[in-house]
């Protein structure tokens, strides 16, 4: 009687495992997220294209075209993670702007300070000090010409936007005449948080590209007050939006 028990338990413990395994494989997302309708209507507003991409464990959106003259591409990305019984979908948004390489400095790569960037030293290129303490201090740079990079970060639109850019998200990056911030989470976001983030990341590519525009006659005395970036909360907080 005691091993019928057993058996019976067996069997009933496999069908169970077995129908959990088909109800996660099945899963489609079924319902927009809680600021779906802010992204498109932002989306609109600015004069980008949205459209919603989804698979089986994730629904997402992509956003792109031209905004303030500046070529933009956002897109979230979904990775499901299967861990034996366990499993989760990790996501991440990526918020690009591509520069238009006619008009930035040739090799130009610029990278937050940090474990990976440092590690990058050993096997990249020799970082570049532009003679000011917090762009120095807090980013990598390198360029085919430490001339070109000192000139470009002479401009102080070029160093404000840089350090609103670190303020605002950690994980940032220029690399081949493409301008990148990372966030951990959906493309799916309040409109005024979602636009403090384009338009950093626009303010930012403006002032590389045009920073031949914005170089003092003299440069500035790199012991001049330090710029002091708002943080992207103190920049939702300070948001009015105009419905």
């Amino acid at each position: 009687m005691s091993s019928m028990l057993y058996y019976g338990f067996l069997i009933a413990f496999a069908a169970f495992s077995l129908f959990m395994r088909y109800k996660r494989h099945m899963k489609r997302p079924t319902h927009r997220t809680e600021h779906w309708q802010d992204t498109e209507t932002l989306a609109n507003e600015l004069g980008l294209t949205f459209s919603e991409h989804s698979n089986e464990h994730y629904s997402g959106g992509w956003i792109h075209g031209t905004y303030q003259d500046v070529a933009i591409n956002i897109q979230d990305e979904a990775t499901f993670h299967n861990r034996g019984r366990s499993s989760y979908v990790s996501v991440a948004t990526l918020y690009e702007a591509i520069l238009d390489k006619e008009h930035i400095i040739d090799g130009l790569e610029v990278l937050p300070e940090g474990l990976l960037a440092k590690a990058s030293k050993v096997f990249g290129a020799e970082d570049i000090q532009v003679g000011h303490e917090e762009i120095d201090k807090a980013f990598i740079i390198r360029a085919n010409s430490e001339l070109d990079a000192q000139r470009l970060f002479a401009s102080p639109d070029v160093r404000n936007s840089f350090l609103t850019l670190q303020n605002m998200c950690s994980k940032f990056h220029l690399k081949d005449g493409i301008l990148t911030i990372e966030y951990p989470e959906g493309i799916f976001q309040k409109h005024n948080k979602l636009l403090n983030r384009i338009d950093a990341l626009v303010v930012c590519a403006q002032a590389i590209m045009n920073h031949k525009n914005s170089i003092p006659d003299q440069l500035p005395d790199s012991k001049q007050p330090v710029f002091t970036a708002p943080t992207e909360q103190e920049q939702f907080e300070n948001t009015t939006v105009q419905w």
